[in-house]
């Protein structure tokens, strides 16, 4: 079931009750925690979710500071609905 937050917090809820399998994040939330913040937290605690970053961000440190959560992709926006299925694709093969 697809669970969209706007906030870091409500991500690291949802990651507890759910546990799924994948996780799509925009670097830009509202709140303390930007998506980096909050996908360094959700590998620390659940390393077997895969997570996609989502975002309009194209410099290398906020690329850098992205990798450092291992994700499975890093997606710029504007996505088109192929980049995304393949990203979902090959982030839940891993």
């Amino acid at each position: 079931m697809p669970f969209r937050a706007i906030f870091g917090a409500d991500a690291f809820y949802y990651v507890e009750e759910v546990s799924p399998d994948l996780v799509l994040l925009d670097i830009k939330l509202a709140g303390t925690l930007d998506g980096i913040q909050t996908g360094r937290e959700i590998r620390k605690n659940h390393p077997q979710i895969a997570l996609i970053y989502i975002t309009c961000y194209l410099q290398q440190n906020v690329r850098d500071l992205a990798a450092e959560t291992n994700p499975s992709g890093y997606l710029i926006k504007p996505i088109t609905k192929n980049a995304l299925l393949k990203a979902v694709a090959d982030a839940l093969e891993e």
